[in-house]
């Protein structure tokens, strides 16, 4: 977001101790940065009021979900366009019903969502020691396939399929995506970065999801649920913020010269490297 710094003192006050958390948790709600005792403003962010805008929330069409990979959504979004910066045009969103822990895998072909899915259920699996038990996609050629049919044949899940056209059925994936795609979209934004770098928007608005607490969820967040570990938000940056980078002793030019470089913050490597 851009602060006007020529605002009165008792507004830079403001702007200094609360707008950095609203953004640092990819524009979160007031009530949702209250909820985990950070100070918040209920005062209108323009970039979440161009950004925000959709339609009227669908109704649930699915069974409720009472533990981990009891119920899994996926859907695949894309092509973007530009490719990303990585030349990637596609992502696939994964989602757990029973906590809302999101996992997303960038892709450069349709045909790549089916290797991607295989590594991200071995790795669910093996993070919860359960199996999964259900899945649910639309019915889009890169899921209506033998390779997921296969699959769940040797695995012994469920695979579900939503009717064409209607994206309320697979409701869980979809409004995943589009609170990942707004909150990327606000970052981009804001951060006046190119659009390319959207990959980079969309795997932090994921990551800062899993820590935002849900209300739904008694006000726990995903990646608590998923890890039953608190996330570490007092690390978290500004996406597109200035960053100082160290240079490893092995590339630096010279003895005497600078042991850092500067740079922009565009993610976190994984959910405990910053």
């Amino acid at each position: 977001m851009k602060v006007d710094y020529h605002l009165p003192t008792v507004h830079k006050t403001t702007v200094t101790n609360e707008i950095p958390w609203h953004e640092r948790f990819r524009h979160a709600g007031s009530s949702v940065i209250k909820s985990m005792g950070l100070p918040s403003s209920d005062n209108s962010c323009k970039i979440c009021d161009l950004n925000k805008i959709h339609r009227r929330p669908f109704k649930e069409h699915f069974e409720p979900a009472h533990l981990p990979l009891d119920c899994v959504h996926v859907d695949l979004v894309g092509p973007i366009s530009p490719s990303s910066i990585s030349g990637f045009r596609y992502f696939l969103t994964i989602v757990d019903q029973a906590t809302s822990y999101k996992v997303i895998r960038l892709l450069r072909n349709k045909s790549d969502a089916f290797g991607q899915f295989t590594i991200v259920k071995k790795m669910m699996e093996t993070q919860e020691d359960r199996s999964l038990k259900k899945l649910i996609s639309d019915r889009g050629g890169e899921f209506l396939n033998s390779h997921f049919k296969e699959l769940s044949n040797e695995c012994g899940f469920i695979h579900t399929f939503s009717p064409a056209y209607t994206p309320e059925h697979n409701g869980f994936a979809e409004r995943a995506n589009r609170t990942i795609l707004e909150k990327a979209r606000c970052m981009l934004n804001a951060s006046k970065l190119s659009n390319s770098y959207w990959a980079e928007a969309v795997s932090t608005a994921t990551l800062l999801s899993n820590y935002t607490p849900t209300p739904s969820r008694h006000n726990h967040s995903p990646h608590m649920l998923w890890t039953k570990l608190s996330p570490r938000i007092k690390k978290l940056r500004i996406f597109g913020c200035q960053a100082c980078i160290m240079t490893p002793k092995e590339h630096r030019e010279w003895k005497l010269g600078p042991s850092g470089a500067e740079g922009i913050l565009l993610g976190y490597e994984n959910d405990s490297s910053y």
